[in-house]
């Protein structure tokens, strides 16, 4: 028998009777042996728990267990709120930044802004670069000549 069978043996065989084969391979190799001794002191120990009598609950013993009980269940409903809450927080961040990076990624014309839009939009800048300066000088120099009355009053031609 190989080492490894014989130790996966010795697990499973809790109560049982040894078969002639392992307690041959057990008196040849020793480290087989010590794993055999080991697994005998960890079922003595057991059989010595299993003597003892259970220890009795102090007084208050239920009080303070359903009072731990109460604090932890609200210890782990603040973590899953905080959990939740920044779980929230970060999938509201991803959405606006993948909004401004479709955005910035989307051209200023195509199919989803028309040709139309762009071309008023230069028209109108040129539009507003056209138009003279009403407070410029050309205003002001019109402005101070005065305009001869022509037409209905024959008193004002003279």
């Amino acid at each position: 028998m190989q080492c490894e069978d014989v130790r996966d043996r010795l697990e499973e065989l809790w109560d049982g009777e040894l078969p002639a084969e392992m307690r041959a391979h057990l008196a040849a190799c020793p480290a087989c042996a010590e794993s055999w001794r080991e697994v005998r002191l960890v079922r003595a120990g057991f059989r010595l728990l299993a003597q003892d009598a259970p220890p009795q609950p102090s007084l208050g013993f239920a009080a303070r267990l359903v009072r731990r009980l109460v604090e932890r269940a609200e210890e782990s409903m603040r973590e899953e709120s905080f959990a939740y809450v920044g779980r929230r927080f970060v999938y509201a961040t991803l959405v606006l930044a993948m909004i401004l990076f479709v955005a910035l990624l989307v051209p200023p014309t195509g199919p989803i802004r028309g040709q139309e839009t762009a071309d008023l939009l230069v028209a109108e800048q040129e539009e507003v670069t056209v138009r003279p300066d009403p407070v410029g000088s050309a205003w002001q120099e019109s402005a101070a000549v005065a305009p001869e009355p022509t037409g209905g009053n024959p008193q004002s031609q003279k």
